[in-house]
């Protein structure tokens, strides 16, 4: 899955872009080829009819978690810079590509499902404030796997502990 990898290196140059504090245009740069990077896995992936029963029969496992630990890592420390140190470009010039990899989460479950991961575990073991995402209008789609997680991120995320009514558990509900 040569995608995934690339996929995982475009996160980390993306990454260092936003830490490095580089210019707009060499980090607007870096986040069109994350998308790109992005839409070619969803579609390299999906176009796959055997890629879910190879992966399933696989020693990928260990190297995926991996793999998706640190894109999750250089996603969470995009958005968090990117908002923060870019924030009078954020809404104009990143904003929407990133709310446009929404479906990121989602993707991420199928491929989890397919490999066997526990994706909620997984996250849970960041130590992430994944709610950085929803607040920046990035529906993840992982409200039910978030409100299991529990932990730092349980209640207000929605899980059982709240009645699934936390802040969002009622967004991506």
């Amino acid at each position: 899955m040569s995608s995934w990898q690339s996929l995982s290196k475009s996160f980390s140059q993306c990454q260092t872009a936003f830490s490095e504090h580089r210019q707009v245009e060499v980090v607007y740069t870096s986040v069109q080829t994350l998308y790109q990077s992005y839409q070619t896995t969803v579609k390299q992936y999906d176009a796959c009819t055997s890629c879910a029963t190879y992966l399933s029969h696989s020693d990928y496992t260990s190297q995926f978690r991996q793999t998706l630990t640190q894109m999750y890592t250089s996603f969470h420390s995009i958005v968090s810079i990117g908002s923060q140190d870019y924030s009078a470009e954020w809404q104009n010039r990143f904003s929407s590509t990133f709310q446009s990899m929404s479906s990121f989460g989602k993707f991420s479950l199928k491929v989890c499902a397919a490999v066997g991961i526990d994706l909620g575990s997984l996250l849970k073991s960041t130590g992430l404030n994944l709610e950085i995402f929803a607040n920046l209008g990035i529906n993840l789609g992982l409200g039910g796997i978030l409100g299991a997680v529990g932990g730092i991120v349980g209640g207000i995320l929605g899980g059982s502990g709240s009645g699934g009514n936390g802040l969002l558990g009622n967004l991506l509900g």
